[in-house]
């Protein structure tokens, strides 16, 4: 394949203690796995060559798509998966869309499991170690007949915590404590040599403890802000931010200082014991349909349905007082459909497919607190509807020459809702489209080596803002209603497709009977990428998006060489240097600058818990959404 991939089978995962994909990053150049999201130790948040999910919100989408036997995964958050049962790993780099699946600027990961019947027998495992580390997994595969065949693994990873929260009294969690079970059953029925389907179910849940994190006052130049006749001369602050007022935060003012945190930065002093204990569920079904219609002609049918929920929140100043708290549960349903057609004639190989994903999800905070002061709800819902049609077609000029070229057409489109407080509400609809294709050539100049070049584009289409606080300021300062243009229905993010444009040469194989390689050296263009950034200031918290042209370029060698039978040495290596074309960002997302300000208001008369939409009345039945509502949407 004429791209820069990374790829582990089941022998390579073991030898190297790979357990997930938090390790998988570990071992991959340009590949950064990150596990924090709202405070969760389950999640995994790839980025490749710096592209990834900046945000677990509903509406922001990940820029490197995480596919399980095909099945994209469009949420993260508890989707760590456990990797005992898998036949292997493949990683790859730059934008993709043209051979399977969902579209991507980033890259792509597959992990494909063993399948019901290649193998008779089975395996446990237990681990034990220190902070009460205790993992156990075990796996069969057996054939029932001729026709029929079974697998199933379960896993359960565990572990006491690492920290302590200091001031909870018999506190439930310890920090980053973690208990997981999962488990995965696959059924294959094979009525004929050409003709196949195989069920599969899995599921996953997480009982854990809040991940260590750290909340810093700042303190440089904090006595001359407050006392100078120019706060903007003192050190520290935020030079060159405009909405910077030079004064100091809020935390400052109440007489915190860091020495009130945790001295140990994997313990905690929060004071609120309902933020100590992240959770997640998650579970799907699909069914893949194999037919050989030829010798030379296969199609595969794969449908599937995946939900996944979670429990979870910060306390975000991390001190015995409550400050800074917001609580959140969020959940997602994702049902995907794909047709792909595959063959080879001669001297040409080729893909063809359609595709058709379909998601629909919320996020709400309740019980917020924001500077000591109650600061209501938040609700976040969106749905997505995404079709494509591509193909891919390759032809062997010789026997070391190959030539190919893809393309694919993509259209979105995506519905948003969003409310503050129970009484600032806005809801909008966007659709996008786009074309992308890829042309590569390798040549393979012995039995061993092949060089390569490949010119990729790739697509994700526009976003609405994940924390739209800026409906606040546009809600009073119009006199208690929102204008009928606004930062959420025509924000920056929404007005354009984000697209990559990716130019790669590479040389990988193996020239020593006892070494493999790969290298390569890539430049990569995006245009109307957008950045979700937070900043403080003297008045607050605010979280703006800002869109910016981005140039990136860099090199990845990866090896393995077996020194002896016994002993291999493997080695990855990338360097990546990022160029964002925005001579002044302030500028541009200052008139969509997003700060909360402390509201109580009493809820007006509205829908009560039986009369709201299917996704509310579930928050409900679980205690969490209001019986009565103030605002009916």
């Amino acid at each position: 394949m004429p791209v820069a991939i990374g790829a582990f089978n089941a022998g390579t995962i073991e030898r190297q203690g790979i357990t997930d994909l938090v390790d998988i990053g570990k071992f991959v150049p340009n590949l950064n796995v990150t596990g924090f999201s709202a405070g969760h130790t389950s999640s995994a948040n790839p980025f490749i060559r710096g592209i990834g999910l900046q945000h677990h919100l509903m509406t922001t989408d990940p820029g490197v798509g995480v596919y399980v036997d095909g099945v994209y995964l469009g949420r993260q958050v508890g989707q760590n998966w456990n990797l005992t049962n898998i036949e292997r790993v493949e990683v790859l780099r730059g934008p993709q869309g043209t051979l399977y699946g969902r579209n991507s600027i980033g890259g792509a990961i597959n992990i494909i499991t063993r399948k019901p019947g290649d193998e008779d027998g089975g395996r446990m495992s237990l681990m034990a170690g220190n902070r009460g580390r205790l993992n156990g997994d075990a796996y069969t595969n057996f054939r029932l007949s001729d026709q029929f065949a079974m697998s199933f693994n379960v896993a359960y990873p565990s572990r006491d915590g690492i920290g302590q929260f200091l001031n909870i009294e018999d506190a439930s969690k310890r920090v980053g404590e973690m208990q997981d079970i999962s488990g995965r059953v696959a059924m294959l029925w094979e009525p004929s040599d050409r003709l196949s389907f195989l069920l599969t179910a899995d599921g996953n849940s997480g009982d854990n403890g809040l991940r260590p994190y750290d909340t810093l006052v700042d303190e440089l130049g904090a006595e001359c802000r407050a006392t100078a006749a120019n706060p903007a001369t003192c050190a520290g602050g935020y030079p060159g931010n405009p909405f910077d007022n030079g004064a100091n935060g809020f935390l400052y003012n109440e007489s915190l200082r860091n020495s009130d945190g945790a001295s140990n930065p994997y313990s905690n002093n929060t004071g609120q014991a309902d933020q100590i204990t992240v959770t997640n569920k998650a579970y799907g079904v699909s069914l893949t349909v194999d037919f050989e219609i030829s010798d030379g002609m296969n199609i595969k049918l794969l449908a599937s349905d995946r939900h996944s929920q979670y429990e979870s929140g910060l306390d975000d100043d991390s001190f015995l007082a409550n400050y800074e708290t917001y609580p959140e549960v969020g959940e997602a349903d994702q049902q995907s459909i794909e047709l792909q057609l595959t063959g080879k004639n001669g001297a040409f190989d080729y893909v063809v497919g359609l595709y058709h994903f379909e998601e629909e999800g919320h996020n709400f905070q309740s019980g917020t607190r924001f500077h000591n002061s109650d600061n209501g709800t938040f609700f976040l819902r969106q749905s997505v509807d995404s079709d494509a049609i591509y193909a891919n077609v390759g032809f062997a000029v010789t026997d070391q020459l190959r030539l190919s070229g893809g393309i694919r057409h993509t259209k979105d489109d995506k519905s948003a809702e969003a409310e503050l407080f129970g009484f600032i509400a806005e809801s909008d609809s966007h659709d996008w489209s786009e074309t992308s294709w890829d042309v590569s050539a390798s040549f393979k100049f012995s039995d061993r080596m092949t060089l390569y070049g490949t010119v990729q584009s790739g697509y994700q289409s526009g976003q609405y803002p994940a924390r739209p606080y800026c409906l606040i300021g546009q809600y009073f300062g119009n006199g208690g209603m929102l204008p009928a243009v606004n930062c959420f229905n025509n924000h920056p993010a929404l007005n354009s497709n984000v697209t990559a444009r990716n130019y790669e040469a590479g040389l990988k194989g193996q020239p020593l009977d006892n070494l493999e390689m790969s290298v390569s050296v890539f430049y990569t263009d995006y245009t109307d990428l957008p950045y979700q950034v937070s900043t403080t200031t003297g008045a607050g918290f605010s979280t703006e998006s800002i869109i910016v042209d981005q140039t990136s370029q860099g090199v990845e060698w990866e090896s393995a060489w077996a020194v002896t039978d016994n002993f291999r040495l493997y080695a990855t290596l990338g360097y990546i240097d990022a160029d964002v074309d925005d001579a002044n960002p302030h500028v541009r997302r200052a008139q969509f600058r997003s700060r909360p300000v402390y509201l109580h208001q009493e809820p007006r008369p509205g829908l009560c818990g039986h009369q709201l939409p299917a996704d509310r009345r579930r928050l409900v039945d679980r205690g969490i959404w209001p019986q009565c509502h103030g605002r009916a949407l």
